[in-house]
């Protein structure tokens, strides 16, 4: 049985420690973000097998290349430099109904057939394409208006210094003596440690106030690379456990749990595709961290 290097960086949903509960940068959106980004990583075909789809129903159909009627956006150049205006139209309401229905097969096809898989593949995939087609300078899917960005409060910390000629003996004279360095720089650190604990609690309580939320920290981020390997490439657990060199039970858990995290339905176990020990552990050893820097 091969030795599994687990892959133990932490890692947090959102931006950082404190994320909003809703829209592009709330922990379920960057979950989700994982699990396809992966998908699209480990199995080639999607990604191939998706531009098939776009080239014979969508690539030059008027339906589709629509702009949005109802929102224009542009970023007007500054006209010295002679720099066209970059249109950023999002398509019509009609554009992406019609991609919905479009890629409900191929969706189903590869086991992502729940909205957000389909939406996410809109957004990240098809716009790109979209935007090429129209010559466009890019796109704007949605605005989308959450809580206020938090503003760095720096900080500062500052206490009487050491003279290191003051008296240090205690006399009944002397109601100050002076200190050792030794004991000056432990009332400095108990000092700083104080003021310190009190900045983080304040900058804390700031982002709570303006609607952010602590998100909790994940490890093992490899998971998602198995949740993928499971359920698009339709690898048995047992496969991925002899190949990771782990227990059945150490592959399952984790991937029904990431499964639940972003609300994604497993497949049924009865697809199951045959593969050798030697296969799957080259595909996960391919598109591990390390290979796909």
């Amino acid at each position: 049985m091969t030795v599994r290097k687990s892959d133990r960086r932490s890692y947090r949903p959102g931006r950082g420690e404190f994320a909003p509960l809703n829209g592009p940068h709330a922990a379920l959106s960057n979950l989700r973000d994982r699990f396809m980004v992966a998908a699209f990583k480990i199995e080639p075909e999607l990604e191939a097998s998706l531009r098939t789809l776009y080239d014979a129903h969508l690539c030059g159909n008027e339906t589709w290349l629509t702009p949005s009627s109802d929102i224009s956006i542009a970023l007007v150049a500054d006209p010295k430099a002679q720099v066209p205006d970059l249109d950023l139209t999002p398509p019509s309401p009609s554009a992406i109904r019609f991609a919905r229905d479009q890629l409900k097969p191929w969706a189903e096809r590869w086991r992502l057939g729940h909205p957000w898989c389909v939406d996410w593949t809109i957004e990240k995939k098809l716009l790109l394409w979209w935007a090429l087609a129209r010559h466009a300078g890019g796109f704007v899917t949605n605005l989308w208006c959450g809580p206020q960005p938090i503003k760095r409060i720096p900080f500062t910390f500052a206490m009487e210094g050491w003279i290191a000629t003051e008296e240090t003996v205690s006399t009944t004279l002397i109601c100050e003596p002076g200190i050792t360095r030794a004991d000056f720089e432990s009332m400095a650190r108990k000092r700083f440690e104080c003021e310190l604990a009190r900045y983080c609690d304040h900058v804390e309580r700031e982002a709570e106030a303006a609607g952010y939320v602590r998100m909790k920290t994940l490890r093992q981020p490899e998971h998602w690379r198995w949740l993928t390997a499971y359920q698009v490439c339709l690898f048995s657990y047992n496969g991925l456990a002899a190949a990771l060199g782990v227990t059945r039970h150490a592959v399952e858990s984790p991937v029904q749990s990431r499964a639940l995290e972003i609300g994604l339905s497993l497949r049924n176990p009865k697809l199951n595709k045959r593969a050798s020990v030697e296969q799957i552990r080259a595909i996960l050893t391919a598109t591990s961290p390390d290979q796909t820097k």
